[in-house]
């Protein structure tokens, strides 16, 4: 999403983080949830997998546009990390085994358990709580330009009338 942010193609992100490389771009809200990101395994879970470290070797979905999450997975060596496309993908590729874990918000997989017992948490990754926030685009679309450039034309006019006025009153 932040990708479409960038390109202007939408105005903002409802549910984000601050990206601090690129935070003179946005406009944060202030912190609406925090989640702490979980790791997730098939129900069967037939590689084991109890905590992040032993995640070397494995097959490790996330949502490609998450930043986030690549950073997490990037601080485990050996991790092979598997982009995808969105959630629902990643939860098949979880369930049919392409996968053999994920890392989300653990309130994901929460969501996601009522409509699919074949999943569960083994651990909660450390270091990993998330600010979730509402975030803007400070590049103006165009379809605002006009409307803007137009009220700003009357403010300055607007505000150049006030100082005239205002000396016009003084001279009085």
């Amino acid at each position: 999403m932040v990708a479409k942010l960038k390109a202007g193609d939408i105005d903002g992100v409802s549910t984000s983080s601050r990206h601090f490389a690129d935070a003179h771009d946005y406009l944060y809200s202030k912190p609406y949830f925090t989640v702490q990101k979980a790791l997730i395994v098939a129900d069967t879970n037939p590689k084991n997998i109890q905590s992040v470290q032993d995640l070397a070797g494995k097959r490790v979905g996330y949502q490609a546009d998450n930043q986030f999450n690549k950073s997490l997975l990037d601080r485990y060596e050996g991790v092979i990390a598997v982009p995808m496309n969105s959630l629902s993908e990643v939860v098949d590729a979880l369930i049919v085994g392409d996968i053999d874990a994920t890392i989300e918000a653990n309130i994901i997989y929460h969501v996601d358990k009522a409509k699919s017992p074949f999943m569960k948490t083994v651990a909660l990754i450390p270091d990993s709580t998330l600010d979730l926030l509402f975030l803007l685009g400070l590049i103006i679309p165009k379809r605002f330009q006009l409307s803007i450039k137009g009220s700003l034309r009357f403010l300055v006019l607007l505000k150049w009338k006030l100082k005239i006025d205002g000396f016009l009153l003084k001279r009085r």
